[in-house]
């Protein structure tokens, strides 16, 4: 099939997952061809996509970055701009760049077995990130791919989380929301208020209390803090002492281990586990303040029920220290003209309504999904090994990590899909598809696809906005990178079932 449009693989999202996906397709299939569609103007994805202010990584760089690129900077948790500029560099330097369209949105993919390819409807033009709307310039392209891989992350870009704040149109001052976040705004001497306290409350805080007058975060109920330093000790001495090809291998594999023992711990241990967390929080406290351990830092839950929220190097108690910052917990009684009326009375002034209330999970994007004319609901199937969806030749989902660094997942999922891969080739095959068997059809039972039950998750899972889980064989959920290693290398393909058949 001769066309420019006809390529190998063909990937959806220039984010940090379609970026290592093809650099893990190009290594091993030097020879193939492959193209990156994003329907923005830039790469990045997250780290181009949102503007608030602090936007960092809640993991460390050395597992977050890419193993074919390591992070080489002294700061280990790393501010977006610097993420993006990372990104842009691991492109260059391996020449991904060239493959990326921007301004292509993906409207439709449909499999089409007298092919044996994916045919993929895409708008390509100005304003093509929302396809609805009229645009000058825009126009329907074809392209057609033996193997399909979606790279989209697992954010709505163009909705967020829709949650019911009482009285919120009562509110006088400025009402914004993170993910459209209005880089103009000034906070300068001005009273913020942040209705959340999950990841991205817990990043603002700290940096819009450089300038506020007084940032306050009203939570409805604690969540656990983890402070890791700016740098490690033992990281800056095999950075000083060690050539880099070695230091950057041991400082990953260190960082791989201990973000495993604390999510272990946490799992096998709660009770010490959370000891240990609020041991640590209680250090951290004013000296003289009204927040107390037992109402503010005390969750109901057990850590790695919910995400750990990070504090790299305690900015988020330093800025609590300074008094430029307050914690206010409980429900919301209502929202009026100039403050949050709490359901105690108490009344927290604001000029400026932060709403960082959660963010809306859409995992594949926004395509519609067709096997030889017959529409699929992804969010309907069981997902193979992390890495294939039930029923769907050809197709790999890229979904990272949760509880771990995102990318470890994503890389998992690129180097056994491309393993996959280079199987059909060498069986002469031209499709593979996940498929249950009779006595799994009749045995799996569900289990959810990310266990976490933050606010985001939990509404994402009760709409089925994820994938489906199964609680044996390669249907299980992934959950331990050490084994998803050794999956992506060296584990067999049970359930996937390859196919030959000549294109018409």
């Amino acid at each position: 099939m001769a066309s420019d449009n006809a390529v190998d693989c063909l990937i959806i999202g220039a984010g940090i997952s379609g970026i290592n996906a093809a650099y893990r397709f190009q290594s091993r299939f030097p020879d193939s061809t492959y193209t990156i569609l994003d329907a923005r103007s830039e790469l990045g994805g997250t780290w181009s996509f949102f503007k608030y202010p602090g936007l960092r990584s809640d993991s460390d760089l050395y597992t977050f970055g890419f193993p074919w690129n390591p992070w080489d900077e002294d700061r280990e948790i790393a501010t977006a701009p610097a993420i993006l500029s990372y990104l842009h560099q691991s492109c260059e330097k391996f020449g991904i760049d060239r493959h990326i369209r921007y301004q292509h949105f993906v409207r439709e993919l449909h499999w089409k077995s007298d092919l044996q390819r994916w045919q993929a409807t895409v708008v390509k033009g100005g304003g093509a990130d929302q396809p609805d709307s009229e645009g000058d310039g825009k126009e329907e392209l074809t392209y057609y791919a033996r193997y399909l891989v979606l790279g989209t992350g697992y954010y709505d870009y163009h909705t967020p989380l829709q949650t019911t704040v009482p009285g919120l149109e009562h509110f006088k001052g400025t009402i914004i929301h993170p993910q459209f976040w209005d880089t103009s705004l000034s906070t300068d001497d001005k009273k913020v208020a942040i209705i959340g306290s999950g990841a991205t409350a817990v990043t603002l805080l700290p940096t819009l209390s450089e300038t506020a007058e007084k940032v306050t975060m009203i939570q409805r109920s604690p969540g656990y803090f983890f402070t890791p330093p700016l740098q490690d000790w033992f990281n800056a001495q095999a950075r000083r002492w060690l050539p880099s090809w070695i230091s950057q291998r041991i400082m990953r594999w260190r960082m791989i281990a201990l973000n495993l023992f604390l999510i272990q711990l946490c799992w096998w241990f709660p009770q010490r586990a959370s000891n240990i967390l609020k041991s640590a929080t209680a250090q951290l406290l004013p000296k003289e303040t009204t927040l107390t351990m037992e109402k503010d830092f005390s969750p109901t839950y057990t850590p790695m029920q919910q995400r750990l929220c990070i504090c790299p190097g305690g900015d988020f108690f330093e800025a609590l220290r300074r008094g430029k910052a307050d914690i206010v917990t409980g429900p919301i009684a209502s929202v009026e003209p100039h403050g949050v009326r709490m359901q105690d009375g108490r009344l927290v002034e604001a000029d400026i309504l932060v709403t960082a209330t959660g963010l809306k999970i859409n995992v594949g994007g926004h395509a519609r999904v067709l096997v030889d004319g017959e529409e699929v609901n992804v969010h309907d199937k069981f997902v193979w090994k992390g890495t294939m969806v039930q029923d769907v030749p050809n197709l790999a989902i890229v979904i990272g990590y949760v509880d771990h660094p995102w990318t470890l997942g994503a890389d998992a999922t690129s180097r056994l899909f491309t393993r996959i891969i280079a199987a059909v080739e060498k069986r002469g095959a031209t499709s593979v598809t996940p498929c249950l068997s009779e006595e799994e059809k009749r045995t799996v039972k569900d289990v959810p696809y990310i266990a976490i039950n933050s606010t985001y998750l939990k509404a994402a899972r009760e709409k089925g906005c994820f994938p489906r889980g199964g609680d044996r064989g390669p249907w299980v959920p992934r959950h331990n990178y050490l084994k998803d290693h050794w999956a992506a290398e060296w584990g067999g393909f049970g359930g996937l079932v390859f196919g030959k058949q000549s294109a018409d």
